[in-house]
């Protein structure tokens, strides 16, 4: 039965041509071959026998031509009608040249002085940090082959010398550029996020210290303490309010009655609006207060209920703790 490839294959085979056409790539330079159907999927085999091409530049170019289909959810492969593209050296061609430049000698010599240096690593190319050797592991860092480890087998390591040799990676100077780039732009993305989080720090530290200045906090007497059904966020020890507002708006919560055993009264709304954003910091006047008790075998929290000019806007249960543990709501919420 003769293999037919699909379409898609047909057009990506021609821009292959199209682009070695382009380029002044031969067919003695780069061949091109269709494999057979496998599990409904072709395969494009291109092997690189001229090693004076840009390896990995060739490779980037024509495996991003590969038509695969992906599971959008799962983001697996689907089965069936892909294309893929299957990029490499000429096995033959690049074992000549090892040979040719005694590259497998001077892997073994590398092996033996990285032994000598008690497992140190040491780098292949002198002066240049890109691949270094240990006793177990080649680590090799470059723009086209980014934190890969390999085998230290000495043809391994003559591989990537020839790949050096031949140019594959980019220049040192352009390496270096390109890493200290990087690295200032990390320094600056540090800076940006220390100055950030030092201005959060001090817009909270003013929040609390407004808390502090208005708050009024009191027991509610056993017999006058209401019981009321609450919405709780399935998702709590949220920091804000609005994140609570936000699980609730969009159903993840679940109701359970709260027992309100305390108030907390601002008369500041700027005051009661810092405590809706600062919901996880800590306080001593919310420490040893709340819990949940049972009741008729259902459950009850005791909560404090939050105030702004005698109107409750939310409560929360502090389970004995110094801080908002769970948020509870009724009805809509103006914070």
């Amino acid at each position: 039965m003769n293999y037919k490839p699909m379409e898609k294959t047909e057009r990506t085979i021609t821009s292959i041509k199209n682009f070695m056409k382009e380029n002044g790539i031969t067919n003695r330079m780069l061949s091109v071959r269709q494999g057979g159907r496998s599990s409904l999927n072709d395969n494009i085999y291109i092997t690189q026998k001229d090693l004076k091409l840009k390896y990995y530049e060739l490779k980037k170019t024509f495996e991003s031509l590969e038509k695969i289909r992906w599971d959008e959810y799962s983001q697996e492969i689907l089965s069936g009608c892909n294309t893929f593209i299957d990029y490499e050296i000429d096995r033959n061609k690049l074992a000549e040249y090892i040979k040719e430049n005694k590259l497998e000698e001077r892997a073994a010599e590398l092996l033996k002085e990285v032994k000598n240096k008690n497992g140190c690593g040491i780098e292949l190319i002198a002066n240049d940090e890109r691949m270094i050797l240990f006793t177990d592991e080649l680590f090799i860092e470059t723009e086209e082959e980014t934190a890969h480890w390999h085998s230290v087998a000495p043809y391994t390591i003559a591989k990537y010398l020839a790949f050096y040799q031949l140019g594959y990676y980019e220049p040192l100077k352009d390496y270096q550029e390109r890493k200290q780039k990087q690295e200032q732009e990390a320094e600056e993305a540090r800076k940006r996020a220390e100055e950030a989080h030092k201005n959060f720090i001090s817009k909270q530290q003013k929040e609390i210290n407004l808390i502090l200045s208005d708050y009024i906090i009191k027991e509610i007497p056993e017999e006058k303490q209401e019981i009321k059904i609450y919405k709780w966020a399935n998702l709590n020890k949220n920091n804000t309010l609005k994140e609570y507002k936000e699980e609730v708006r969009n159903g993840d919560y679940y109701s359970q009655k709260g027992k309100i055993t305390h108030v907390l009264e601002f008369t500041n709304w700027q005051a009661a609006e810092a405590f809706s954003n600062n919901l996880l910091s800590s306080f001593d006047f919310l420490k040893d207060k709340g819990g949940t008790y049972e009741d008729n075998e259902e459950y009850i929290n005791k909560v404090i209920s939050v105030r702004y000019s005698g109107n409750e806007y939310f409560v929360i249960d502090t389970q004995g703790y110094s801080y908002a543990r769970y948020v509870g709501l009724r009805g809509l919420v103006w914070f």
